[in-house]
């Protein structure tokens, strides 16, 4: 019967009620004429030893229990290293910090949320993807440089090898012509002839130097040392104070000794050059890990922002003409990238910003042979 009839509450009218039941028995006597018995039985008796009871245990989770080692572990994750650092803000559904870090361990909740941990957390990954942008980008621009320079030293090698043979013919005749000559007028011509011949022999050695691509001879050599050689084999003006912070005395690395001389002596003297009316010159080497890092600072003119890009880039120069062929930088950058090292620059042209200078970090592998 429906349950108007049954509660008595007069919803349902009687011949609504009856209609039900006649549908309700034609659709029992429909099924048990279609009813198997054989198999019913079966059922019956494969099915009769079913327990269908259900046994409850105790466990309150009112109460949550947890060591003082666990929720102090849980804090530190959230950033609540102290006491002032428990807002007790609500956000996460809890009352108290403490009472979430310990839903936490039971596993009925998540760091995330705690509001304050998560944007904490937004912003710390904001920052890791600038810095990992900034890294990207740089290491773009290291490739691209290292791309131009190995074209600029293919080409720069094919025209070394074509002039420098005529360039020693034409030096050896002068001088041959120079020694004989009586003419002062023609022998001031002939010492012209042997300065500029000699200056374009130097700019040709130098692009042998740029371009070429022996391998590095590696041997083990005091860092200490090298670097007090390297200034010895410079000129440094009486104006120009070189200031020395070596934060090791005994220590061996392995690399080319000619070739590092070579690069930080250029990387000095451009120092030196930028600072016509004198200065200072800082050189600090200091080690860490497995690298070796030096640094020269000066407080010269400084590079402008436009010259940035290309200071690198052979032939380029910012000196007067006569005074720099502009390969001093791309031999260095090579010479250190050749030991497997990195090298970059911080500048500064502008006295309104701070105090105008140059320095180059270098960071090289204490032992390349390992590598």
């Amino acid at each position: 019967c429906c349950e108007g009839c049954i509660m008595g509450t007069g919803m349902t009218n009687q011949g609504q009620c009856y209609t039900k039941r006649a549908s309700i028995r034609n659709y029992v006597f429909n099924k048990l004429k279609l009813l198997d018995e054989k198999k019913w039985e079966q059922n019956i008796k494969k099915y009769k030893n079913l327990d269908y009871s259900q046994k409850f245990y105790e466990n309150d989770q009112n109460v949550l229990i947890a060591t003082d080692e666990e929720i102090e572990k849980i804090l530190k994750q959230l950033g609540k290293q102290q006491k002032g650092d428990h807002l007790n803000c609500g956000a996460c559904g809890y009352d108290t910090c403490v009472e979430h870090a310990l839903a936490i361990s039971k596993g009925l909740a998540e760091t995330e949320m705690c509001l304050p941990f998560t944007i904490e957390k937004l912003h710390r990954y904001v920052k890791e993807l600038a810095v990992s942008n900034q890294n990207l980008a740089s290491m773009k621009q290291a490739l691209h440089q290292s791309e131009k320079l190995a074209h600029m030293g293919q080409l720069s090698a094919g025209i070394a090898h074509e002039l420098n043979n005529p360039l020693g013919v034409i030096i050896m005749y002068s001088n041959i012509l120079l020694e004989e000559c009586k003419d002062s007028q023609m022998k001031e011509d002939l010492d012209l002839i042997v300065e500029q011949t000699a200056r374009c022999k130097k700019i040709v050695g130098g692009l042998l130097n740029f371009a070429r691509n022996n391998q590095v001879r590696y041997e083990s050599i005091k860092m200490k040392k090298l670097l007090e050689d390297c200034l010895h084999s410079i000129v440094i003006p009486s104006n120009v104070t070189i200031t020395k912070q070596f934060c090791f005395d005994d220590l061996d690395v392995m690399l080319d000794k000619e070739q590092m001389i070579q690069a930080i002596s250029n990387l000095i003297k451009n120092s030196i050059d930028a600072m016509p009316n004198g200065g200072d010159i800082k050189i600090i080497a200091s080690t860490e890990s497995e690298n070796v890092f030096i640094s020269i600072a000066d407080n010269g003119v400084g590079i402008s922002k436009e010259n940035i890009d290309k200071i690198f880039t052979p032939f380029f120069t910012t000196k007067q003409a006569g005074k720099g062929t502009g390969l001093g930088l791309p031999t260095t950058y090579g010479i250190i990238k050749m030991h497997r090292g990195d090298i970059t620059m911080e500048t500064n042209d502008d006295p309104s910003i701070g105090q105008t200078g140059t320095t180059f970090n270098i960071k090289i592998p204490k032992n390349n042979l390992m590598q």
